[in-house]
């Protein structure tokens, strides 16, 4: 009940789908599906998703923004873990049926990863793309 991201969510979610009967990864493994929706988005970016959540309610952007909602989760459990925890205790924190503005939402995310958002997706696509290639 507290003002939880939808990116938070559902990149969670992405991060455990399994084939309905055992989970087959985990937020820190590669996910081929959203890692090509997210490296071929072309709409939606992090920015968008972390700010606002109409990205996850409309069929035509839906793709990208789950793409991006699995990458953002990926890149802070496998770079960032340390303040992957420190975000997750925020969001513990927030008041049932409380409010929080779309700035606000960027900016804590940014203050506690201590980078802006466009520089984290940035990072994330060299990253994925070079894990990637050395499979």
């Amino acid at each position: 009940m507290a003002p939880t991201p939808v990116w938070f969510n559902e990149g969670i979610a992405t991060g455990f789908e399994g084939d309905g009967v055992k989970v087959k990864s985990g937020p820190s493994q590669i996910s081929k599906r959203y890692a090509r929706l997210s490296l071929s988005a072309r709409v939606v970016d992090w920015r968008e998703i972390v700010r606002n959540d109409r990205a996850f309610r409309g069929d035509i952007f839906a793709g990208e923004a789950y793409g991006h909602a699995w990458g953002l989760h990926w890149m802070l459990a496998n770079k960032y873990k340390t303040k992957y925890i420190k975000y997750i205790q925020a969001l513990s924190k927030k008041e049932t049926l409380g409010k929080v503005s779309f700035e606000d939402r960027l900016t804590e995310l940014e203050s506690i990863v201590g980078k802006g958002i466009d520089e984290l997706q940035r990072e994330f696509q060299k990253e994925l793309v070079g894990r990637l290639q050395r499979r």
